[in-house]
């Protein structure tokens, strides 16, 4: 194990606070906000979109996504039409074009949206500052997320003030569909879960370290010993977490799976009394759904929970703190970042998971 020590932090939310400022557009009827990341992404955006959603109450409002958010998109009600074309500057010149925005607004890093909708002559253009392709918009967000200085959710709502909204607190608005409730609630009911339960879902982030999943195996142990029942909660690239869980005891082997659709999960979280999951994955879902949450977190910026940890007055993070590890290189990080994270033991998590399902904040 190396060098790193276990703390509880909490996000310093500051939602209440202009740091772009700008005006409201006038004649604007048609508004199209680009997201076209991963689920977490959408939703650290979905206060922006609320946000947007007031300042043009009479405009329609569209959001482009990965197919894969269309159904998460679908459950926001501030969003009236979802678009999915092709991840290509020619795809989304089409949807465009079809759509004939009068705004556009880009949360996404990549040039596609700018070079898009340039081409469809799209009148108004937001999007970030400080790149080649940024003198395509028309109105800058001079702002450098990889700075890591602000959290997910206030960089995106940034974009919501360039366009004149005010500043207000954070909404997360979803809305899960009833039959999403009731087929999850029926899937509880078949596997015997009796609320409180705690949902566990690893969900490894694409360039963050993981918690190692024998860690996840170890606190789930921890709980079903004192009576607390556990729900996994699978995605796509939980392989190694499903093989390590298939390797341990038996009783873990009968613990319940969700493997479902993003609505199904969205209630599982909902009917949880706490989520645990890596802090750059789908679990900050259950955050923006009221959940109590807990996130896991490496030291450095750009995975910290500063920028990526729970968003609520209910949510916590388990950082892995070393001042030596925030001057690893990008490759020391990607190797040496699980076992790092190890210093966050399986009996810290489940100390803070007892006192948050007692309504306490949690300590170390």
């Amino acid at each position: 194990m190396l060098d790193g020590t276990a703390a509880v932090r909490q996000v310093d939310r500051k939602d209440g606070e202009i740091r772009v400022a700008g005006k409201q557009i006038p004649g604007v009827r048609r508004i199209v906000l680009v997201r076209d990341g991963r689920i977490e992404d959408f939703v650290g955006s979905l206060p922006a979109i609320a946000a947007v959603r007031e300042t043009y109450p009479g405009a329609w409002l569209a959001v482009l996504v990965r197919p894969a958010v269309v159904p998460l998109a679908r459950m926001t009600p501030d969003i009236d039409e979802v678009l999915a074309p092709k991840p290509s500057v020619e795809g989304m010149e089409q949807a465009f074009r079809q759509f004939r925005p009068d705004l556009l607004i880009s949360l996404s890093r990549n040039s596609r949206a700018a070079w898009s909708a340039w081409r469809a002559k799209v009148p108004h253009r937001i999007g970030t500052g400080f790149r080649l392709y940024s003198t395509l918009f028309t109105g800058q967000v001079d702002e450098r997320r990889r700075a890591g200085s602000r959290h997910e959710v206030e960089y995106a709502l940034s974009f919501a003030h360039r366009v004149g909204a005010p500043a207000a607190p954070a909404r997360f608005r979803l809305t899960i569909p009833p039959q999403a409730r009731d087929g999850m609630a029926n899937w509880l009911d078949l596997h015997r879960i009796r609320q409180p339960f705690v949902v566990i879902h690893p969900g490894a982030g694409e360039a963050c370290p993981s918690w190692p999943a024998e860690h996840f195996v170890q606190l789930a142990t921890l709980l079903e010993a004192e009576s607390t029942q556990v729900v996994f909660s699978m995605g796509s690239g939980d392989r190694r977490f499903v093989e390590t869980l298939e390797d341990d005891h038996l009783f873990l082997r009968r613990l319940p799976r969700f493997a479902g659709d993003v609505e199904s999960r969205a209630a599982l979280f909902a009917l949880s009394s706490v989520t645990v999951g890596n802090g750059a994955s789908a679990v900050h879902l259950a955050s923006a759904l009221g959940v109590p949450t807990l996130t896991l977190h490496p030291p450095w910026r750009h995975c910290g929970y500063l920028r990526r940890g729970p968003y609520a007055a209910n949510g916590w993070a388990l950082v892995a703190e070393s001042e030596l590890a925030k001057g690893w290189s990008p490759r020391r990080r990607q190797i040496l970042g699980p076992q790092l994270l190890s210093a966050i033991t399986p009996a810290d998590a489940r100390r803070c998971v007892v006192a948050m399902m007692d309504g306490r904040a949690p300590e170390l």
